[in-house]
């Protein structure tokens, strides 16, 4: 009998350390693409309608770079627009900004940080995918935490699993709340957070909704509670002055393992493209000036973390002409 007993508690304890029999149910996932054959229907007027800069703007070329992009990119185009002697300017925004530019006609080239809903797709504008990053996991320096499934890392930010030591097996000692940190965006758009949780709905009613990447750091960093996603090299790279935060793993998949990102295997990722104008009056110098971050891109992809679109190609994503709108 005691060593049946025996034999039973060593059971119940070591099921308490591998943790549920059987894992969680995944919670709905957004798309990861568009259509990319759904394009917006517009006029004939909107259609032959010219691109027309505001009335402050002298430049010739007026680009827009959403918050993702910008850090990349904005002083190596300002440096190439130098270089050959383009009289260009660039604004700082948001995929939406973007979007309202090219929808009034009113800028040359627009970047965005996930892949186009319908309502990007206008007549005329070319989607150029410039390549992929991952999304990490992050956490403040003083969790243990190193690695979490996938179905845990949904049921974190929907609020399922709400204290850190409710995780199975416990990694060390930390019996505080959990603190979703997000930011909230392109909420029609597929791909980004969505690829964790389908909807902002499905978000804990913890969640603390920030407006900016450098406000994740600075909530993440400050908060020992505190877990949220950002690309990896903003993380750790551009924001640093905001505070050190952790990556961590997802199904122990580094999120800087970028050849598990580019065979798929790797979850979470932001696909990074920019826009032109097909027939537009400088089609020719920004395709030039595509082409050169296109190989800035592949030069510097290791320091970026920054997995180019021609490394995807020979990977198997699928490619519409320019434009990503497949994992393989």
């Amino acid at each position: 009998m005691r060593v049946f007993l025996s034999c039973c508690s060593l059971f119940f304890v070591m099921t308490l350390l591998a943790g549920p029999m059987t894992a969680a149910p995944l919670l709905p996932q957004g798309e990861a693409f568009g259509d990319s054959r759904q394009i917006l229907k517009k006029s004939e007027d909107w259609q032959q309608q010219p691109v027309v800069h505001p009335a402050d703007t002298s430049a010739e070329i007026l680009i827009n770079l959403d918050q993702s992009t910008q850090p990349f990119l904005a002083d190596v185009i300002r440096q190439y627009a130098a270089d050959h002697d383009l009289n260009l300017l660039i604004h700082s925004g948001t995929c939406g900004i973007s979007n309202r530019g090219l929808l009034k006609k009113e800028i040359d080239m627009g970047s965005f940080c996930c892949p186009p809903g319908q309502d990007d797709r206008f007549p005329g504008i070319v989607f150029h995918t410039l390549g992929i990053t991952a999304l990490e996991i992050i956490v403040n320096q003083a969790n243990p935490i190193r690695n979490l499934t996938f179905s845990q890392a949904q049921q974190i930010f929907s609020g399922d699993i709400d204290r850190w030591s409710d995780l199975v097996p416990p990694t060390a000692p930390f019996d505080y709340p959990i603190q979703p940190v997000a930011f909230i965006h392109c909420k029609k758009r597929p791909g980004h957070w969505r690829l964790l949780l389908d909807n902002e709905d499905l978000f804990s009613l913890r969640l603390q909704n920030v407006l900016t990447i450098p406000d994740i750091v600075s909530a993440v960093s400050g908060n020992k509670m505190a877990v949220s996603m950002a690309v990896s090299y903003l993380a750790h790279e551009v924001n640093r002055d905001r505070g050190e935060v952790r990556g961590v793993k997802i199904d122990n998949i580094s999120p800087t393992d970028m050849e598990a990102l580019i065979q798929g295997r790797y979850p979470l990722y932001r696909v990074s493209s920019v826009t032109y104008w097909r027939n537009g009056p400088h089609e020719k110098e920004i395709q030039k000036l595509i082409a050169f971050l296109d190989g800035y891109l592949e030069e510097n992809s290791r320091h970026l973390l920054f997995v180019p679109a021609s490394r995807l190609r020979k990977a198997g994503w699928t490619f519409s002409g320019e434009e990503l709108v497949g994992a393989p």
